[in-house]
């Protein structure tokens, strides 16, 4: 992504409560409240990326493998021992997912300022 429309998305959720609360038009606590799923949706989208950055889901799947391998115990302990067994590990491109959890925090956070100054 290009870095000078970077002050430009931090710049829209404000400006999207602002014009809300003083056209009225969505209702504010509806703009709020738009707001606050769009930043739970964005983090949870940010989290689901940590997760395939981190490699959790294929040290799961690689630990399960191993412990319902249909090889004798002993002839497994002895070819891990001398390291015949090992699979080649490929490693993925990593995959952005600071930005989108900082992102969705930004829009928790004005939503939930938004939703306190809608509190009439």
């Amino acid at each position: 992504m290009n870095r000078r429309y970077v002050p430009v998305i931090f710049v829209i959720p404000p400006m999207f409560v602002g014009w809300s609360w003083m056209t009225r038009t969505p209702d504010p606590v509806r703009a709020a409240d738009l707001l606050f799923w769009t930043s739970i949706l964005i983090m949870l989208a940010g989290g689901i990326l940590y997760i395939a950055r981190h490699d959790v889901t294929e040290t799961f799947t690689r630990n399960w493998r191993k412990f319902f391998r249909s090889l004798n115990r002993k002839e497994s302990y002895i070819k891990e021992t001398e390291g015949r067994n090992k699979e080649p590990e490929f490693r993925k491109a990593p995959l952005p997912y600071r930005p989108v959890l900082l992102f969705g925090l930004y829009l928790f956070t004005v939503s939930i300022i938004a939703s306190i100054l809608a509190i009439d």
